[in-house]
């Protein structure tokens, strides 16, 4: 049975949308040294700490969010741009969240593949796809 969509799903896609777009202009203008704060602390050791039933449907919903809103925006919405929408939204909400950099080597094409995910409460809510395979090179909390 398809989930209905309530009014609080369309004013996470708006926001989700909205923060795409601010995460998409940061990038292209803003040096990475001047977001990097934005950030958050950097973090050298991974803390977990529990979470709720409704804190669970929260960031399954802002997933949702993040994906509608990157399907109907007309800029690039790759990971980097989503890590910082969620990072945004989660501050927002008073959450604090975990932004990951990672890399690795494909060794098919001899090419280094870089992704930036976020996690909150020990779940990723978004850029979760295959990140085992990547080697962490910075992490802030904030």
């Amino acid at each position: 049975m398809k989930k209905k969509i309530t009014l609080n799903d369309y004013g996470l896609f708006v926001e989700a949308w909205l923060f795409l777009a601010i995460a998409r202009l940061l990038l292209l203008f803003v040096a990475f040294k001047r977001i990097a704060p934005l950030l958050g602390k950097t973090m050298y050791e991974n803390k977990k700490t529990a979470k709720s039933f409704s804190q669970t449907e929260l960031f399954h919903s802002m997933c949702i969010a993040i994906a509608r809103g990157s399907y109907y925006s007309f800029w690039r919405t790759k990971c980097f741009e989503q890590a910082l929408a969620v990072k945004m939204m989660l501050r927002r909400r008073g959450l604090i969240s975990i932004i990951y950099f990672g890399v690795y080597k494909n060794l098919d094409n001899n090419k280094i593949n870089a992704h930036a995910w976020v996690e909150c409460n020990g779940i990723i809510i978004t850029g979760g796809q295959n990140v085992e395979q990547y080697v962490v090179v910075s992490r802030f909390e904030g």
